[in-house]
């Protein structure tokens, strides 16, 4: 009898999950960064289906189907809070970038779903709005940048990263004058109480 009920049970969960079918649609990937201090690529995601991917996996591809970029699975699934995915670069990237992405399942055993990203290299507020609580302005700039960090009023430190991860200045000012460096990309990577933030700023 007992065997009977488990049986009718595990039959009724098999049907409620075919019910419930898989979408790309309501897998959500908020923002693709890629890290010029840590050389990877930060993929944001979340997932509403029922079916939470088990041990996924992303792979990051150019157009001509260049592997630019592999996570190693550290997850065991996505669920509906976003989650940060680093994947450990394989090959340079030029920017701005446009390419795809695989989500693979099961330790890269089942192929899920594919989207198509780009990164642009004049984005700025590169961190989503829910990582980060790290404010710059103006930017883009001609000098003067200011740091603003919301509900915080500890000591900070602020490094200064031109694209070729070299470090150029290392303050705990709020206020940087960037007139002495050339119009380009830079990267500050901005470290306050236990957390640390990589933002893109723009010279002019």
């Amino acid at each position: 009898m007992k065997k009977t009920i488990g049986a009718v049970l595990l039959l009724f969960m098999i049907n409620l999950l075919n019910a419930q079918q898989f979408s790309c649609d309501s897998v959500e990937i908020f923002s693709v960064q890629l890290s010029i201090i840590n050389p990877t690529v930060e993929v944001v995601v979340k997932n509403s289906n029922a079916d939470i991917i088990s041990y996924p996996g992303f792979i990051l591809f150019n157009t001509n189907a260049d592997t630019l970029a592999m996570e190693s699975v550290n997850y065991f699934g996505i669920g509906t809070n976003y989650q940060t995915h680093d994947l450990n670069l394989l090959n340079s990237i030029n920017l701005p970038f446009n390419g795809y992405l695989e989500l693979h399942s099961w330790f890269y055993d089942s192929l899920k779903c594919t989207f198509a990203v780009s990164i642009d290299t004049t984005f700025a507020a590169i961190v989503p709005s829910f990582l980060s609580s790290v404010n710059v302005f103006p930017n883009p700039t001609n000098n003067l940048i200011t740091l603003g960090i919301d509900g915080y009023n500890g000591p900070i430190n602020v490094e200064v990263y031109d694209l070729q991860g070299r470090l150029l200045e290392a303050t705990a000012n709020t206020t940087i004058s960037m007139g002495k460096y050339a119009k380009g990309i830079y990267v500050f990577k901005v470290a306050y109480g236990d957390r640390n933030q990589e933002l893109k700023v723009v010279k002019e």
